[in-house]
């Protein structure tokens, strides 16, 4: 069963080597990470893109560093998760102020010259929900599996008294 994550980063060039570590890291424990610049779409609108991807998620992984703390799209992106409800895990780059919405949330601080740490506790993080959705996914198909059993058992029941019923209006 997938649990997927989206990254939401800023297109900061210094950026893209933390982005790189943080999804090579969340994959590696097993879970999908999404990032919404390596899945290029030509002639789609970028917006659409990006919440369509948020919609498919199960989580929003924001990276909040110097660049990104203060970038558009990665305070959007987080205001459009909140709204749906998600999951939202924040990793946030020493030295960055938490603001807006984020002030009242637990988050993961990282620095950016030894992220790993702060990265291993994320990919954990994201395998134990993963591990969540799969147990809770897996008690609901054993209940829809007793469900049909049950049915089909109550059905069956009907069908034979009906039956006995008419052979006796037979007799």
């Amino acid at each position: 069963m997938v649990y997927k994550v989206f990254i939401s980063h800023s297109s900061n060039p210094e950026d893209l080597p933390i982005i790189q570590q943080v999804s090579n890291q969340i994959q590696g424990a097993g879970v999908e990470a999404y990032v919404a610049t390596w899945f290029r779409e030509p002639g789609r609108d970028i917006g659409d893109k990006v919440r369509s991807a948020i919609r498919a998620s199960d989580a929003v992984f924001g990276i909040w560093t110097k660049g990104g703390s203060e970038a558009q799209w990665v305070n959007q992106e987080l205001g459009f998760a909140e709204g749906l409800g998600k999951t939202i895990v924040l990793l946030v780059e020493t030295g960055v102020r938490v603001k807006g919405f984020a002030q009242n949330r637990e988050y993961i601080s990282f620095d950016r010259n030894n992220p790993v740490t702060a990265l291993t506790l994320a990919a954990s993080h994201f395998a134990q929900k993963k591990k969540q959705k799969e147990s809770a996914q897996a008690a609901a198909a054993v209940g829809l599996a007793a469900a049909g059993i049950i049915g089909g058992l109550l059905a069956w029941k009907y069908l034979k008294d009906r039956n006995e019923e008419e052979d006796e209006d037979d007799e």
